[in-house]
């Protein structure tokens, strides 16, 4: 039997991942995993049939619960298998562990570990290239997730975008978010504004530790990076939020039964909250 880990952007990219499984073994895919929520990762989700469970964390499964049925965007299978820290899989010779390693680019971000091969699909908690989405990231936790990933001493890393590499990844592009908050955090703490921000780390020189780069060759940060990092070390110094900072994530009952995620609502349009005081 197969597990599949990530369903790639679109349902023809999957099916194309599907084709490519068949041509390797014939034995039937099984078990899908969600590393975490974002589109790129579970959008092609449709093309693994009813049979197939799938699996992830459980803010996964509640993102994709709060997104309404039957809207704009192709069908998103929903985790019918959840964890909050530890799933495992055992067959002769062969272990698999989907683990929680800890708040990353998002809230339930798992990592699968094919024990035996020293294999470790790591979602977008750990890249090898220039870019991941920080939107719904944890900056100030992100560090320690991948200290927790290192330890299992992985002999190669499958990264959520870029190629595979070598377990030596891991702490590499740590050094890139910890260079990201050093970079940020002088400005940060200062009050400065995100257009202060921008100009103020956006040399490369600023991120001399890149994954896969040459020291100087760093790339600047991306704006949702630099607005992640600027609004987590605000809030962790006890300074107010400041005009564009990432909504903060956080569920609410709604008035139609289920989850409202501010976050979630918010990348729809403008948001109004109506609160009541009851005696």
């Amino acid at each position: 039997e197969v597990l599949v880990a990530d369903s790639h952007q679109t349902v023809e990219s999957a099916t194309d991942l599907a084709r490519v499984i068949r041509a390797i073994t014939d034995q039937p895919v099984r078990y899908l995993v969600h590393t975490h929520f974002h589109g790129d990762h579970v959008n092609g989700s449709s093309a693994f049939g009813p049979a197939v469970e799938v699996i992830g964390h459980d803010y996964t499964r509640e993102r994709l619960a709060a997104k309404a049925p039957g809207g704009p965007g192709p069908e998103i299978r929903i985790p019918t298998i959840t964890l909050t820290e530890t799933w495992s899989l055992h067959r002769p010779g062969v272990t698999v562990r989907v683990l929680f390693a800890g708040r990353a680019p998002t809230a339930g971000d798992v990592v699968v570990q094919v024990v035996e091969d020293g294999v470790l699909m790591t979602g977008d908690a750990c890249v090898n290239g220039p870019y991941t989405y920080w939107g719904d990231a944890y900056p100030l936790e992100w560090p320690a997730a991948l200290d927790r990933m290192a330890a299992l001493r992985p002999k190669r890393v499958v990264p959520g975008h870029g190629p595979v590499a070598d377990g030596d990844l891991i702490p590499r592009f740590k050094g890139y978010v910890e260079g990201v908050l050093a970079a940020v955090k002088p400005h940060a703490e200062a009050g400065k504004g995100f257009d202060e921000i921008r100009a103020g780390v956006t040399r490369p020189e600023d991120l001399r530790l890149w994954t896969g780069r040459k020291p100087g060759e760093a790339p600047a940060p991306t704006d949702d990076q630099l607005k992640s990092a600027s609004a987590a070390l605000r809030e962790a110094k006890g300074l107010p939020p400041r005009v564009g900072d990432p909504a903060p994530d956080f569920t609410l009952p709604s008035s139609a039964g289920g989850k409202f995620h501010l976050t979630e609502e918010v990348s729809k349009g403008p948001v109004v909250l109506t609160t009541y005081l009851l005696d």
